[in-house]
């Protein structure tokens, strides 16, 4: 049985594999999936790519397919608090003793060294490449009968692709990681529509660069489903594909988020309607969303932390991080009515992020007190360098030493009834989660507390 030594040496090899470089292309992970005898082979896979909302998607989607009957294996990225949720089995996250045996060959094998010479650069992989690997291996090792992979970066040359689908998903795009995807909305488009296969259906919801998506579905000869065409969500009644059904949890839920549900719902009756997961009828279909939590996505904290959360206060985590996903949240809570009351935010971003645009689309609600919070991650701004980047002025924001000090601030700020609201960056999120004692709802969520046996 392996040792939390072990295992902290083995992911602080992991995170040294230029954990936030990105290379961007097939050769060196296609070279490495043939030198393991194709592990990939031998199972049906889905593929979901976008800008916001593909984890979710993922999540829920993984979910229909586990309820029809199938060994599911799912693969999202990044994670919130242990590198154990990108890689799950049938909902669960995989153990610490497969962990460090698939991936401390991985690494044997294809980590070489950083500045090596003598390493051959197709065969040396990526922190996102060996991750992508690992849970192949996985998935292999657990004799899954269908894997869901969420996409890392943009499609056409991410490391997923290279892998084979038989049905694709794009979430909304928006312009994020514009430096490897392009400026533009088409140009981002093109960059996600790769991951479109010759004669396999694709799932779009985006309207933004949908045009570009037809255009290599319609070359590709892949059957395009469309949200507000082929199907619809209206508050939790979803239509289309031949189903008419009210879908669970969605009471209260923004509309970004219902959206993406009811993608994974025709996503899942597409794969029906080709063969790829068995039929299931509405009873369980819904059942296999109401079973779906995913956290960090509009997420309430739960009630049992470290800090002493007064009642009235009500603390919200999303892990938005872009202008569209902001604007997304902005727009949840002045539908919701939530807007009206004390706000207070904790936020910080990563330094490719557009910090300008992202507090451009929150400056239009009122915050009681905002607080730039300390991250521990190298990518994350430093607070005093994120409101440089902000549209904010100095004198309205606080930055703050200490990551829990920044959430009491804010607590206290709303401390008479009100919302605490965190989010800019997935890592935030991670960190105060641990801190306050939080990540034992992740391990009951990801070790099987929120899964049912088929």
């Amino acid at each position: 049985m392996s040792s939390p030594a072990e295992m902290e040496a083995f992911l602080g090899r992991l995170y040294r594999q230029n954990e936030f470089a990105i290379k961007l292309g097939l050769e060196a992970i296609t070279s490495a999936l043939k030198l393991l005898a194709r592990p990939d082979r031998g199972r049906a896979r889905l593929l979901v790519a976008g800008t916001n909302g593909k984890g979710t998607v993922t999540a829920f989607l993984s979910s229909i397919a586990h309820t029809a009957g199938l060994r599911t294996g799912t693969f999202s990225s990044p994670h919130l608090c242990h590198f154990r949720e990108r890689i799950r089995v049938d909902g669960r996250w995989v153990d610490d003793d497969e962990l460090l045996r698939v991936g401390t060959a991985a690494l044997d094998r294809f980590g070489g060294r950083a500045g090596r010479d003598d390493a051959p650069a197709a065969l040396t992989l990526t922190f996102f490449e060996l991750a992508t690997l690992m849970a192949v291996v996985v998935f292999d090792s657990a004799q899954t009968q269908l894997d869901v992979f969420e996409v890392g970066l943009g499609g056409r040359l991410d490391a997923t692709n290279a892998l084979s689908a038989e049905l694709c998903v794009i979430t909304p795009i928006s312009r994020d990681h514009t430096q490897w995807l392009g400026e533009t909305d088409d140009e981002i488009a093109f960059e996600k529509a790769g991951i479109i296969r010759e004669g396999t259906p694709v799932v779009v919801h985006s309207s933004r660069g949908l045009e570009v998506i037809r255009r290599v579905a319609h070359d590709r000869k892949a059957p395009c489903v469309v949200l507000g065409e082929d199907f619809e969500i209206t508050g939790n009644r979803f239509r289309g594909l031949g189903r008419d059904l009210l879908l669970p949890g969605l009471e209260g839920q923004p509309t970004h988020h219902a959206c993406n549900v009811a993608t994974a719902v025709a996503a899942g009756l597409v794969a029906m309607e080709h063969g790829v997961i068995p039929t299931l009828d509405d009873w369980a279909l819904t059942r296999a969303l109401a079973r779906c939590t995913w956290p960090g996505r509009w997420w309430r904290l739960p009630a049992q932390t470290t800090r002493a959360i007064p009642e009235s206060v009500e603390v919200l985590l999303d892990a938005a991080h872009n202008p569209a996903g902001a604007r997304a949240v902005v727009d949840a809570l002045r539908a919701s009515g939530q807007a009206s009351q004390p706000l207070a935010l904790v936020i910080n971003a990563a330094k490719d992020k557009d910090v300008r645009g992202i507090t451009e689309a929150l400056d239009e609600l009122h915050f009681e007190r905002i607080f730039v919070a300390p991250v521990s991650s190298s990518r994350i701004h430093d607070p005093q360098e994120f409101v440089a980047h902000s549209v904010w002025t100095p004198d309205r924001v606080e930055t703050s030493a200490e990551l829990l000090s920044a959430f009491d601030g804010a607590l206290d700020a709303v401390s008479r009834g009100g919302m605490v609201l965190v989010m800019g960056s997935i890592y935030l999120l991670g960190e105060l989660i641990v801190a306050l004692g939080c990540d034992d709802a992740l391990q009951s969520i990801f070790s099987g507390g929120d899964v049912d046996e088929v």
